[in-house]
């Protein structure tokens, strides 16, 4: 069988490249077929048509996405593919229902993990065999309604799943390879907005297996010592996990070491990692010897730095777990940044307010924020249909703080800010990427920063967040 996988590609899609590589181990044969926006959509499903597949997969992990994929498989439908169109992802699997009824021309949903379900799925087109038959599948009864196939649980064995297909170059940040790997799946938080733990949570409630899942050191460094040497050597590698580090440190730690060992037995020599972690699961020791491993960006949750929006938010993350985590990154030399949900169902003007207060008192971290969105399927999509308060649709949930100045504030706020805190080349996004910038030259340049970059670049910032602080705070005023 031929299938065509379509995924977004802004940094290597490593969902695609697993199911790519999980396909062509079976013996079938994959395209990668990027799509970024929506304007692409007629050269995508050409591009698609030309080749002539039997199948195509449409990977669909965002909500907010989801529209351009739809239309996508009904522009698909449109131009004469007649063959089976499936999807699947963080979304589509916990909006099945909607999604197969939608008639937009889908066929099935890969429900949870797919590796194995697409091989079953693509096993079965190739022999005729009902679909019925294979086990994590959504899919329409003769009559219509959407239905689901058997679950398949949790995969515990991540070592015996191929290694990602690599389909394109990789990126190079200031000359160096960046590299993306997943060294675990899973997340142990049940935070009320994420759609990540939720996939993971309604994967267990039907299939059972665990949420958190380990890659050995020696799987993760024998594919990093693969890419290493075919990158040329010292590169960057971007841990897509959910949770670079463990809930206890000692196990980090002891994780990383085994890696960096089995690293050393290969030959490799310098590398950086880049990955993010809950701010309870760091230490000032710990933070010390990920620096010392390579780690020099770390994207730390803090999410909301009100005790009371966080409460709000299920973070589970004191106060003080936030606090220690920054300073232990700083005093390391990790470079931290991170977002804050500052809007969510029960803001008020004052949770608003310690959060810019927070920006203020640490003003060194580059910050964004936005507004915690109901994703389909999340704690926080069921509390406020619960409280018939959910606005919008399946495709796109909207809803009113319940703070009516708050929401004022998060209409100014939404306002203004657009630009500067969501364009790809907004003040927020690029203030990010020069701390980071800074940590790439250091680490693998030291010799070339003779004109105090460093030292700039912490001005920058500092001022950067300082100015966020004081136009949210006016936003905040004029509400």
């Amino acid at each position: 069988m031929r299938i065509a996988l379509v995924g977004a590609d802004f940094e290597e899609n490593l969902g695609v490249g697993m199911l790519a590589a999980a396909a062509e181990a079976a013996g079938h044969e994959a395209l990668v077929v990027p799509f970024n926006e929506a304007a692409a959509i007629g050269e995508v499903a050409a591009r698609i048509v030309a080749a002539r597949p039997d199948v195509v997969g449409l990977s669909i992990q965002f909500q907010h996405r989801a529209r351009e994929f739809l239309a996508l498989a009904r522009r698909l439908r449109a131009l004469g593919f007649a063959g089976h169109l499936t999807c699947g992802g963080h979304f589509p699997t916990l909006a099945w229902r909607e999604v197969l009824g939608g008639g937009f021309g889908l066929d099935s949903v890969v429900v949870h993990e797919g590796e194995r379900t697409l091989v079953a799925l693509l096993e079965a087109l190739a022999a005729g065999r009902p679909l019925g038959e294979v086990p994590g599948l959504a899919l329409r009864n003769p009559d219509g309604a959407p239905t689901k196939t058997a679950p398949c649980p949790l995969d515990d064995a991540l070592d015996d799943l191929p290694f990602p297909r690599r389909y394109r170059p990789h990126a190079h940040h200031l000359g160096v390879p960046f590299i993306p790997i997943v060294g675990s799946r899973g997340c142990w938080g049940a935070c009320s907005y994420c759609s990540i733990t939720s996939f993971y949570r309604d994967a267990r409630a039907t299939g059972g297996g665990r949420t958190l899942r380990l890659r050995s050191p020696e799987s993760v460094a024998a594919e990093m010592a693969l890419l290493w040497h075919d990158a040329g050597g010292p590169s960057i590698f971007c841990f897509h996990d959910d949770n670079l580090l463990l809930p206890r440190p000692s196990d980090t730690l002891a994780r990383l070491r085994a890696i960096r060992a089995a690293l050393d037995g290969y030959g490799v020599g310098r590398v950086a990692i880049v990955g993010k972690c809950r701010p309870d699961c760091l230490t000032p020791e710990l933070a010390d010897a990920l620096a010392a491993l390579g780690v020099i960006r770390l994207y730390v949750g803090v999410e909301n730095a009100c005790p009371d929006g966080a409460a709000h938010l299920r973070r589970r993350t004191q106060a003080e777990h936030v606090e220690a985590a920054l300073a232990a990154c700083r005093a390391a030399g990790i470079f931290v940044c991170y977002n804050l949900l500052v809007f969510e169902p029960d803001a008020t003007l004052d949770h608003l307010r310690a959060n810019v207060a927070f920006i203020r008192a640490h003003a060194s971290h580059p910050v964004n924020f936005c507004r915690a969105e109901p994703y389909y399927g999340t704690p926080m999509h069921r509390d406020l249909a619960a409280r018939g308060t959910l606005g919008g649709s399946w495709l796109g949930f909207n809803y009113r703080v319940a703070d009516d100045r708050a929401e004022v504030a998060f209409r100014v706020a939404s306002a203004a800010f657009r630009q500067r805190n969501f364009d790809p080349d907004g003040v927020g996004n690029r203030s990010m990427g020069v701390g980071y910038a800074l940590k790439v030259l250091a680490h693998f340049h030291p010799e070339r920063d003779g004109r105090g970059l460093v030292e700039r670049g912490e001005a920058l910032t500092r001022a950067i967040s300082l100015e966020t602080a004081d136009l949210l705070e006016e936003a905040i005023d004029l509400a």
